[in-house]
C-alpha cells in the first residue's frame, strides 16, 4: 500500500498540468522533487530511529527510564526548534539544493555517530543519556536544513495554484518516510542490534546526497530557459534579474513578523506539535508497556502502516481539498483535519484497553494531523511569505511546532508516569480543541494570488485575505544584466 501511494502520488505529478507547462519542465521537475522528497523521508528514518528504540527492552540495555528517555527527544526537538529558525534563513541564502544537501550529508554523519555511540559506548543511566542527547542534537541540527530546504525547492517550482497539489504530493513522499522509520526501522530493531537502525539510515542518506549532487536544481532558471518558463512565472517575468539576493536577516524576518496571521499559525503549530509528535513519540512504547507487543506484532503493524497510509492519505487529501474544493483557502482544511484528530482521540479513550482497536485508532490519527501539518506548516506558509522567505517562514513555524513536540519528551513521559497511558490520551485533547478556537476565525480567508484566472479575483481578495510579502519576493529581484540564475537560489 506504501509504494502504491507514492507511485500514485508521481503519477499524478506527472499527469495534472493546469497551467500547460511545457513537457520536458514536467518531467525534470518530478524528478527534481522526487530525489528531494526520498531524501527528507530518509531524513525521517534517520530521525524517528530514536522514537523506534522507546521500548523496554532498550530502557534495560542502559539503564533507563521513561522520563530519562523523554529528556532525549526533548533535547532533540528544541535543538531543531531554534536551529531551523536560522538555518531556515540560511537557507533562503544558500537556496534549496545546498541546503538538502547539508541536511542529508550531514543527518547521514550524525546518524553513523550515534551508531557508534550506541555501540562502543561504556556509559549506563544518565551518564548514557547526556552523550545520547549532544548526538540527537547534532542530528536535529542538521535535519532543520532539509525541512527548509523542500518548502523551499516546492515555492521555486510549483505555481500558488499548483501548492497546494504539491502539497499533498510530496507529503506523501514524506510520509513514505515514517514507512521507513517505524515499520522498517522497526524491523531491524527486532532483528539486529539496536546500532544497525542507525547506519543503515547513515548509508541510505550519504546515497541520496550524491544523487541529489549531480542531478537536482534549485530553480528552473537553472536548468530552462525563459521561454520554457512563462507558465509559471508569467510572460513580462524577466529571467535576467532573477539574480542571487543577500538580504539580511532582520530584512527577511521582519516582513514575517509585521503580518498577525504569522502569529495566529504559530499558535496553531504550537498545537500541532503537542497533537503530531504525543502520538509518534510514545505510541510504540505504548504496546510494548500496555500490551507487552514488540515491532513485529500484528497491532504495532496496524498501527506503523496506518501512520504511513494515513499521514500519506492525509497530506495529499488536504491539499486536494484545498485546491479543488476551497479555491486554495488553507485554514477550512486544517480545521476539517484537526477536528478529526479529536474525533480520532476521544475514540481512543473510549476503547482502551483493545489493542487491535487501538491500533486501528493510531493509524487514523495520521490522516488528521499529517493534513494540518503539511497545509498549515509548508503551504500557508508559502503562499504568505513568498519564495525569498519561504524558508525563514517556514523555519519559524517549524520551529514553534517543535518547542511543543519537546514538551512531548519529558512533559509527555511525565504525564505517563503518573497517570499511565489513559492519561496519555487525555493529555493529547485540550491543544486540538484549543487549534479549532484558532483556526475558526480564519476559516474564510484567501491567500493572495490563488484565483489569478478570474478577472475580478482582485475584488474576491479585498476581503478576508492574507498577502504573501512582495519584498520577500524582491530579495530574488534586483536589476542586474545576468543572462543566468544564480546556482544558489
Amino acid at each position: 500500500a506504501n509504494f502504491v501511494f507514492v507511485g500514485g502520488a508521481i503519477y499524478t505529478d506527472t499527469r495534472r498540468n493546469p497551467l500547460n507547462h511545457p513537457a520536458d519542465f514536467k518531467s525534470f521537475r518530478t524528478i527534481n522533487w522526487c530525489l528531494i522528497g526520498f531524501s527528507y523521508a530518509l531524513s525521517y528514518m534517520g530521525r524517528y530511529n530514536v522514537n523506534v528504540s522507546n521500548t523496554d527492552q532498550f530502557y534495560a540495555q542502559f539503564a533507563l527510564d521513561a522520563d530519562q528517555f523523554g529528556q532525549i527527544i526533548t533535547v532533540g526537538f528544541w535543538v531543531y526548534s531554534v536551529c531551523v529558525i536560522f538555518n531556515g534563513y540560511i537557507v533562503d541564502k544558500i537556496g534549496a539544493r545546498n541546503g538538502i544537501l547539508i541536511g542529508t550529508l550531514g543527518a547521514s554523519f550524525a546518524n553513523l555517530l550515534e551508531g557508534l555511540y550506541l555501540q562502543f559506548t561504556p556509559w549506563l543511566g544518565s551518564k548514557f543519556v547526556v552523550g545520547m542527547c549532544v548526538l540527537f542534537g547534532i542530528n536535529n541540527y542538521f535535519q532543520t536544513f532539509s525541512t527548509s530546504a523542500i518548502c523551499k525547492a516546492g515555492v521555486n517550482w510549483y505555481h500558488i495554484r499548483e501548492r497546494g497539489f504539491f502539497s499533498g504530493i510530496f507529503g506523501v513522499v514524506i510520509s513514505f518516510g515514517y514507512f521507513l522509520a517505524f515499520s522498517v526501522d522497526g524491523f531491524f530493531y527486532e532483528k539486529l542490534p539496536v546500532q544497525w537502525i542507525y547506519y543503515i539510515p547513515s548509508a541510505l542518506l550519504l546515497t541520496m546526497f550524491l544523487l541529489d549532487y549531480f542531478i537536482t536544481a534549485a530553480i528552473p532558471e537553472n536548468k530552462f530557459p525563459p521561454e520554457t518558463l512563462v507558465t509559471l512565472r508569467g510572460a513580462d517575468f524577466d529571467s535576467a534579474h532573477f539574480v542571487e539576493a543577500n538580504p539580511g536577516f532582520r530584512e527577511v524576518i521582519g516582513p514575517i513578523l509585521s503580518q498577525k496571521i504569522f502569529f495566529l499559525f504559530a499558535a496553531i503549530e504550537l498545537c500541532v506539535g503537542w497533537s503530531r509528535d504525543g502520538i509518534l513519540s510514545w505510541y510504540g512504547k505504548f504496546f510494548d508497556s500496555m500490551f507487552d507487543l514488540d515491532k513485529l506484532s500484528i497491532q504495532y503493524n496496524i498501527a506503523a502502516t496506518g501512520v504511513t497510509v494515513g499521514g500519506m492519505f492525509g497530506s495529499l487529501s488536504a491539499g486536494v481539498m484545498s485546491d479543488l474544493f476551497f479555491h486554495s483557502r488553507r485554514p477550512p482544511v486544517a480545521f476539517l483535519n484537526m477536528a478529526g484528530y479529536l474525533t480520532v482521540v476521544i475514540l481512543l479513550y473510549i476503547c482502551l484497553p483493545n489493542s487491535y482497536l487501538d491500533a486501528i485508532l493510531i493509524g487514523l490519527s495520521s490522516i488528521f494531523f499529517s493534513g494540518v501539518h503539511g497545509i498549515i506548516t509548508s503551504t500557508a506558509a508559502m503562499d504568505f511569505a513568498g519564495s525569498g522567505a519561504t524558508g525563514t517562514a517556514v523555519g519559524l513555524l517549524d520551529g514553534v511546532q517543535k518547542i511543543a513536540s519537546g514538551l512531548t519528551g519529558n512533559l509527555m513521559g511525565a504525564i505517563i508516569g503518573k497517570w499511565d497511558w489513559r492519561g496519555w490520551v487525555v493529555s493529547l485533547m485540550p491543544m486540538a480543541v484549543l487549534a479549532l478556537c484558532l483556526i475558526l476565525p480564519i476559516i474564510t480567508r484567501v491567500p493572495e494570488g490563488a484565483d489569478l484566472d478570474d478577472k475580478d479575483s482582485s475584488k474576491k481578495l479585498a476581503s478576508g485575505k492574507y498577502q504573501s510579502l512582495p519584498s520577500s519576493e524582491a530579495f530574488e529581484m534586483s536589476p542586474s544584466s545576468s543572462p543566468r540564475a544564480s546556482n544558489l537560489v
